[in-house]
């Protein structure tokens, strides 16, 4: 089976939430799993950010103290500079790469901030002094390690409510993680806090192999995995049978779209997905009526960021010569809405960005529908303090669509008109966390993804 080699975000193209639709969607992946965000990849993460967290007290920096967020990155540029090292590939094929178990979620093995770890190879000083010198790795300190994963630690009980201390579990996993083959991570990070070369750092070569994120987490580590994720089924019934009882890797790779060589036949991989998911957890209510919110709520959105699209393409005057009009777009999608919005709002639990799919579902023709889409964009925008990218026929905000690519989309669906609702939702899928759920299952049981 051989998954996506790309992190799976939000798959809407040029997009910053122009709908509103985040806030929905997150609440409805929540309900499948909560501890998971569309930034938290993998669960060798939650290691180090222990380790750093133990380390640091024991320094005598704590969360809340002024240069905390700072002294966490000091550490983390380390584990960074492991991470982005050059290594031989292993003889026996276990290095994450080129087989298809190795390609379940290879963006969850490639570090975050890898674009800033990688040129300070370059830079010559291997050094913590050094590496304080290259200011593009203390710019944003919220993104990394820290700010991604503060939270879903909180979550699982790594650290406590007010994310300021380890928690028992916590202090667990940061002494597994940090001990690995004989070696122990804290001895590195004490040489590298106190200036050293990292390549002169004793079992730094041995750190290479043993602590990237591809590495495989040692045995107390996957027993505090093992025990996490027990504890979480313990604690959410409604939701345990995604962890006890899931899918085959056949029927996940759905989710991905398989094996497919092309865009047609990934998307109807996909469009399979949540139909084989429900009959696998048939006898779960609560749990199925799950994913048909998530599945319905794929489909709707990405009718409503069609419509769009459209409209904004539309108004694009070097468009017009090679953006096929005549193909009824518009209509097309008003039937789709109209067969989808009612039986998804009358779900227990059904969600929408205000009222969107209520006037998507209440649109007496195409052109109502595409007035309710455009009037809920610029509203939505108003709120956020934001331009519409629309101003009556004329487009407001430059570059919002990716013109050639849309084009393309449009041509392939006006020759295969069948193919419209599986490439709409392929085009704009969403991300409900079920790759990020094999990753961590995979490495509680140390099995390289």
């Amino acid at each position: 089976m051989i998954f996506s080699q790309y992190i799976m975000l939000e798959k809407v193209p040029g997009s910053v939430d122009p709908l509103g639709f985040l806030k929905p969607s997150s609440a409805l992946a929540d309900k499948l799993f909560r501890q998971f965000t569309v930034l938290s990849n993998h669960p060798a993460y939650h290691g180090f950010l222990c380790c750093a967290y133990d380390y640091l007290r024991r320094a005598g920096v704590a969360p809340g103290q002024r240069d905390f967020s700072r002294r966490f990155r000091d550490l983390e540029i380390l584990w960074g500079l492991i991470n982005v090292w050059e290594r031989p590939p292993d003889p026996a094929g276990r290095d994450g790469k080129g087989g298809q178990q190795g390609e379940v979620a290879a963006a969850a093995v490639s570090i975050l901030n890898v674009t800033k770890f990688k040129p300070l190879l370059q830079e010559g000083d291997l050094s913590l002094p050094g590496a304080r010198s290259f200011l593009p790795l203390y710019q944003r300190l919220n993104y990394g390690t820290l700010g991604h994963y503060s939270s879903p630690s909180m979550f699982w009980g790594l650290l406590d409510a007010k994310g300021v201390n380890l928690t028992p579990v916590g202090q667990r996993l940061a002494e597994a993680w940090r001990r690995r083959g004989n070696l122990d991570f804290d001895d590195l990070l004490r040489q590298w806090d106190a200036g050293k070369q990292a390549t002169e750092i004793p079992g730094f070569d041995r750190a290479v192999g043993l602590f990237p994120i591809a590495g495989l987490p040692s045995a107390g580590e996957k027993a505090v995995w093992l025990d996490l994720i027990e504890e979480y089924c313990r604690t959410h019934r409604d939701t345990r049978q995604l962890w006890e009882s899931p899918l085959s890797l056949g029927d996940l790779g759905l989710y991905a779209g398989g094996n497919g060589s092309d865009d047609v036949e990934r998307a109807r991989q996909r469009a399979s997905f949540f139909p084989t998911a429900i009959e696998h957890w048939q006898g779960e209510p609560e749990l199925t009526n799950r994913l048909r919110l998530a599945d319905g709520f794929e489909m709707l959105a990405a009718v409503a960021q069609a419509i769009l699209d459209w409209e904004y393409v539309l108004r694009l005057d070097e468009t017009r010569p090679n953006l096929p009009v005549d193909v009824g777009i518009p209509e097309v999608l008003f039937e789709l809405a109209k067969r989808l919005a009612e039986p998804y709002l009358a779900l227990p639990g059904a969600v929408q960005p205000g009222t969107l799919f209520e006037s998507m579902a209440t649109a007496k023709s195409a052109g109502y529908l595409v007035t309710a889409v455009l009037e809920h964009h610029a509203s939505h925008q108003k709120s956020k303090g934001a331009m519409a990218y629309i101003d009556g026929e004329h487009v407001a905000v430059r570059d919002k669509v990716d013109v050639n690519d849309f084009a393309r989309f449009i041509a392939a669906i006006s020759a295969n008109p069948s193919d419209l609702p599986h490439r709409l939702r392929w085009r704009y899928r969403r991300d409900w966390h079920f790759l990020r759920a094999e990753t961590w299952r995979r490495y509680a049981n140390g099995v390289r993804p």
